[in-house]
Parts: structure tokens; C-alpha cells; sequence
């Protein structure tokens, strides 16, 4: 084995948008930092399939300010990055947002815009007759409505007669990153600038700790050791088999009340020309509960179908990442069935023009993201945050800085969590949210957690 000098003060594993906001923070407070990632480039994993959208209804008060935060973040997106990218910035859309309103929302909008109206993010109650408005300019028919159900379910197609869609709550502050890897790709050659340094097409097999329960430097697949006093864990769907790593090849018990897996998912896509109808060029992010799916604008004349995982939707978890079969499932089919059920003129693509993204969420058990150190002295994780923390990856950069430079002067996390002050918005950010340490947040299991 090659034994090599320090390199860095910091080792961050995954060289996603989570890892290189963290990257270009710590550089910004003056550590020097290493990336070490499998693919061949930045943003390669599953930030690149992320639907980059862009908005703040949470069920949790701490989650809506983070990402009323990361707004603020995305709308001065070149201020932030500081650097004369020649490729070009990513851009937020700021399309705005309805979520419509029916016994399968109410709960949850009812507690989110609660949240938000605190916080100060800017919505609007709409009548049923003003919904309307916006589903009539979108070929949207909202008088009939359902409770989400696969093709093959009797049930399928049949109006709800026991739910009506009542309304809707319009976001005018809600957007979507069109280009996740342009957007990490900013961010990247912001902290290469800065002299952060990235190693590309290089796996991590070991993390090294020693007798005295600290972080002693990683170990690559070809057997080079790499001491790094701090390791940080930003792998994404790889998250676990890196906390294996450094927990259980090393013999030690983590203390983390909280667990993550990576979640296959898939999201659709369609040709439906927005210019056809009355609304803006940009069109308008839908959320529709009744149908388990939500609507975002594409380029090139095309509707983005996702899912808000409904009890209709099988939970299918990927363990063996490597051997992941990418080809869609009959899910990408329901889904666009039960899109068509709300979009009654929406394109239902053959099996040859069928197009489809098929990735992984990190996801812990309440859907909310890991940012903390850990019972090994040095090492930290940014875990639990695909699927719904790209709108979040600058201000959880800077927060999770701030973090590590404190704890490693000493500063007792886990008997004072950090409270982070917001940069752009008011306020602070209660981190024991992200500690390893809380109890699962009892709120919805799924993305809007």
C-alpha cells in the first residue's frame, strides 16, 4: 500500500451539487479540500436527473426557511458562483406554482401555507372559478377528479365522487433550475478557482480511523491512503455503503437514530407545447395530489411528469446501485395515464418515442436530510438530499461550513446544535432538524416531508 502525506484538510466524497457547495464554502473559509468521486465529471450522479425545482412548501417551519433561502440564493445565482463561467450560468425559471386543493391536499396545505405565511413566503388562495382560469389555459379539466390508482386497478378512471377540487394555492415565488449540471457545473469552477481539488474516476474503499475514534484519511481503489483529518460524506444514493465504511469496516457502532436508502424513481416526459395555450412562454408548475403526480415545464415544447409517491406507487429499493437496471416500468406508464386523466389531450408517447428518466432519491426515514457530524471525530455528513435538496445545496454548503469549522474549534454540537443564521432572509435555522441525534419528524413520508 502507498502511504501518502496529507493532501488537504478535508476529503468530501461525492461530487454532486450537495458536494461541491460544501466545497466551495469551506475553500471560501480558507480549508483546502479534495473531491473524490466514481464518475468521470462533476454532477454526474443523480443531482444531473434532479427536476430542479425550486419551491418552499414543507410540512416542517425550519424547512421552509432553508429553501426560502436557497430562493433567494438561486434568483442572485451568478453573485453567488463569483466567477466568469465561460459556459454560462444556470438560471431559475421563475415560473410560479398551483397546488391544487382538494380532501386529498387540504391537510397538508393547510399546515404548509401556515408555515410559510410565517416565514413570509408570498401565495394566494384561489376560488375554484379562479383555478379554473389557469386549468382551462393549460388543458387542464379540474371538475373531474380522482384518488391515484395504477391502469390495472377497477377503479381507474372513475371520478371521485366523495372529492372536488375546491381551489388552489398560487405561489408567485416558485421556479425550477432547468440545467442541474450547468448549475453544479458553476459551482465547481467557482471552488476549482479557489483551489479545491477534484478527483475524478477515483473510488473510495476505505475510511480510515484511528485507535483514538478520529478520522485518519481514505483509501482509493488502487490502494493509495490519503490522510485528510476531516472526511465528509456527500455520496448521495452511495451514502450508506459510505457510512459502512467508516462505521461497521471499522468496527464502530454508529449513533445516528436515523437511516437512509436509496429510492428508484422515475419521471416522464411529453411534447406539450405551452404556446399553444394562454399562459406564459414559461408556463406553470402544477401540483395535483388527486392524481399523485406534479407538472413542470421542459424545453424544447415539453411537460415534465413526476410523481409525489402515492400509496399506488410501489416503493422499489436499489440496494445494488452498480447493477441498477435504467429502463422505465410500468410506472412510467401509470403515470402518464394518470396525467392524461387530468391533461385529457396530453400525448401518450409510443413505446418508441417513450421518454423517461430513471434515477435514485437518497432518502432517510422522514425525508429529511442528514446534516451533521458524526460520533468518528472528523467526519460529517450531507445525506438524505437527493430528490429534494437541490433547491437547498447553497445554503446547505454554507451551513454545513460553518458547521465543521466550529466543531472542529470545539464547538458541542450535539449538547448545542448550530443555530444558523439566515444570510439573504430572516432569521435562523434550528440545525438539531438535520442531527442524526432526532427523533423522525412525524410529518408526510414523502418528498414534501
Amino acid at each position: 500500500m502507498n502511504y501518502l502525506q496529507k493532501t488537504s484538510d478535508v476529503a468530501i466524497i461525492g461530487a454532486g451539487i450537495i458536494g461541491n457547495s460544501i466545497a466551495l464554502s469551506l475553500a471560501r473559509k480558507g480549508f483546502t479540500v479534495n473531491v473524490y468521486d466514481n464518475g468521470p465529471a462533476p454532477g454526474y450522479g443523480t443531482t444531473s436527473y434532479s427536476s430542479g425545482i425550486c419551491r418552499m412548501y414543507y410540512s416542517i417551519l425550519d424547512s421552509v426557511k432553508f429553501s426560502w433561502e436557497g430562493y433567494h440564493y438561486w434568483k442572485e445565482w451568478e453573485d453567488h458562483i463569483n466567477f466568469k463561467d465561460p459556459n454560462g450560468y444556470a438560471k431559475l425559471n421563475n415560473c410560479g406554482a398551483l397546488f391544487l386543493k382538494s380532501k386529498n391536499s387540504n391537510y397538508f396545505l393547510d399546515n404548509s401555507c401556515k408555515l410559510m405565511k410565517k416565514v413570509g413566503v408570498p401565495l394566494s388562495d384561489l376560488t375554484l372559478s379562479e383555478t379554473n382560469i389557469y386549468a382551462y389555459q393549460l388543458g387542464m379539466d379540474i371538475h373531474n377528479t380522482y384518488y391515484p390508482r395504477n391502469i390495472d386497478d377497477p377503479l381507474f378512471g372513475y371520478s371521485d365522487k366523495n372529492n372536488s377540487i375546491t381551489g388552489s394555492v398560487y405561489f408567485p415565488e416558485t421556479g425550477y433550475v432547468g440545467d442541474p449540471l450547468l448549475a453544479t457545473l458553476n459551482v465547481y469552477h467557482s471552488a476549482k478557482e479557489l483551489g479545491v481539488k477534484y478527483h475524478f474516476n477515483t473510488k473510495i474503499s476505505e475510511i480510515n480511523v484511528d485507535n483514538t475514534n478520529s478520522i485518519n484519511g481514505v483509501t482509493t481503489s488502487n490502494n493509495e491512503r490519503i490522510y485528510h483529518p476531516i472526511v465528509i460524506n456527500c455520496g448521495g444514493p452511495y451514502s450508506t455503503q459510505i457510512n459502512n465504511m467508516a462505521f461497521t469496516q471499522n468496527n464502530i457502532i454508529s449513533d445516528s437514530n436515523i437511516n437512509c436508502r436509496p429510492l428508484r424513481r422515475e419521471v416522464a416526459y411529453t411534447q406539450y407545447d405551452y404556446s399553444n395555450y394562454n399562459i406564459d412562454r414559461h408556463g406553470i408548475i402544477v401540483i395535483d395530489l388527486d392524481s399523485g403526480l406534479y407538472f413542470r415545464p421542459e424545453v424544447g415544447n415539453k411537460m415534465l411528469i413526476g410523481s409525489t409517491e402515492p400509496d399506488c406507487e410501489p416503493q422499489i429499493w436499489e440496494d445494488d446501485l452498480d447493477n441498477m437496471d435504467t429502463q422505465n416500468t410500468d410506472l412510467w406508464f401509470n403515470q402518464m395515464c394518470r396525467a392524461a386523466l387530468r391533461i385529457p389531450n396530453l400525448e401518450i408517447p409510443n413505446s418508441k418515442n417513450q421518454q423517461y428518466i430513471v434515477s435514485t432519491y437518497d432518502v432517510s426515514d422522514d425525508w429529511t436530510p442528514i446534516y451533521d457530524k458524526s460520533n468518528i471525530s472528523g467526519y460529517y455528513m450531507a445525506i438524505g438530499t437527493s430528490g429534494n435538496q437541490f433547491k437547498n445545496a447553497p445554503v446547505a454548503g454554507d451551513m454545513m461550513a460553518e458547521l465543521i469549522e466550529d466543531c472542529e474549534n470545539g464547538f458541542d454540537h450535539d449538547t448545542h446544535s448550530l443555530q444558523y443564521k439566515l444570510k439573504k432572509t430572516e432569521g435562523t435555522i434550528n440545525t438539531s432538524l438535520f442531527s442524526r441525534l432526532r427523533t423522525i419528524h412525524n410529518n408526510d413520508k414523502n418528498v414534501f416531508g
